[in-house]
């Protein structure tokens, strides 16, 4: 199953009418975690900006390109709204920083500028680590855009046990958010 989701999502990247410069790819065989396998590949880009995907979720064919069109010296994450099966829609919604510090609403699938990983450091090893990275990034003076039209697919469904999606690693989030 996860291989036929990655060989589609290594396909929308192909598909899109602005192809990257780089595309990396890792396969987290010894069952680290997404934060692991994120930072690993971080840390090989070497553009301006990092597209990040998940395997079960696809690019539309305009996706990078419409994020791009957005990237600016006054911009250091760029991301956009979604659609699926069996999606609640968590990050159609534009960016407020009071809403980020109560649930994560910046998707997972955003275009981050290398230098906010240089300047806060990686992902780290918690359930939710998107979120508390997001979190983080804003402290530190990122600067947040959304681009309110869909350009992506989230995958997930119902029956998945997605590790961003476990209530205890939330609230532990929560805790690390809130102090």
């Amino acid at each position: 199953m996860r291989t036929r989701l990655l060989g589609e999502a290594i396909m929308s990247v192909r598909a899109q009418t602005l192809l990257p410069a780089e595309h990396l790819i890792s396969v987290d065989l010894h069952q680290r975690g997404g934060w692991w396998t994120k930072n690993s590949l971080v840390r090989r880009v070497s553009t301006e900006w990092v597209q990040l995907l998940d395997d079960d979720d696809l690019l539309h064919p305009h996706h990078l390109e419409r994020l791009m069109a957005e990237a600016s010296p006054d911009v250091d994450i760029i991301y956009s709204y979604a659609d699926g099966a069996n999606y609640t829609g968590w990050y159609n919604k534009p960016f407020d920083p009071e809403s980020l510090l109560k649930d994560n609403n910046v998707s997972h699938n955003a275009l981050v500028r290398k230098s906010v990983f240089n300047k806060i450091g990686m992902f780290k090893q918690v359930f939710g680590y998107d979120w508390l990275f997001w979190v983080e990034a804003y402290r530190a003076g990122a600067k947040f855009k959304c681009v309110p039209e869909i350009t992506w697919t989230y995958r997930i469904d119902d029956g998945w046990t997605h590790e961003s999606h476990n209530r205890e690693g939330y609230e532990e989030v929560k805790r690390i958010i809130n102090g």
